[in-house]
């Protein structure tokens, strides 16, 4: 009885099954492509703490997963999303570069991958650039704000020590301390760098 119905309805159900295919065929024909540009950040441990607290030797931080996950977290800040959407004609907000916009990292590499996805080609490879230059320019102004902090302390406990002992051993020592943190902030680019520009995709 069951074969019997079937076969009967043989054609319909194959020719439903077709328009269903077809169906879904003209959907993805009709889906904008997606083109998805990767640009790599290396975060480099330049041990900035070590010259900021005088120490000799302060080893950099052993905990890999940690170090990736902090990264991470610096790379995605919502404010470099922002001033990467500034820079890219025609501006997109900071809602629409993170929408666009995938970062990830892994605890083996000190290397954070950041995706651009966009319809064009060239608009992805611009957005994942530009935010890769966001999260450098983030970096380099994090580090040298620490620097003139810490210089600033240095200034405020020779002014704390007075004119009396401006002459005096402890004032000579924050004098060269001074020194030295104005030749490493000379120096400082930063302790991220772009290693893997974003190339334009072609599929």
């Amino acid at each position: 009885m069951l074969a019997t119905i079937l076969r009967r309805r043989a054609r319909s159900i194959v020719l439903l099954a077709l328009v269903a295919m077809a169906a879904a065929l003209a959907f993805s024909l009709l889906q904008a492509r997606q083109y998805t540009a990767t640009a790599s950040v290396l975060f480099r441990q330049q041990n900035l703490a070590q010259t900021l607290l005088g120490t000799s030797a302060l080893p950099p931080s052993s905990d890999p997963t940690r170090q990736a996950s902090t990264d991470l977290t610096l790379a995605s800040l919502p404010t470099i999303a922002e001033q990467a959407g500034r820079t890219i004609a025609p501006s997109l907000s900071r809602e629409q570069v993170q929408r666009k916009i995938s970062i990830s990292a892994t605890s083996e590499s000190d290397v954070v991958d950041i995706a651009a996805t966009d319809h064009e080609p060239a608009r992805a490879t611009a957005i994942a650039n530009a935010y890769a230059a966001q999260v450098v320019q983030a970096q380099r102004t994090t580090d040298r704000e620490a620097l003139s902090a810490a210089k600033a302390q240095v200034q405020a406990q020779l002014t704390a020590l007075g004119a009396a002992r401006q002459h005096s051993a402890e004032a000579q020592a924050l004098i060269a301390r001074e020194q030295q943190l104005t030749v490493v902030a000379s120096l400082q680019t930063g302790e991220a760098e772009i290693v893997q520009p974003a190339l334009t995709p072609t599929s």
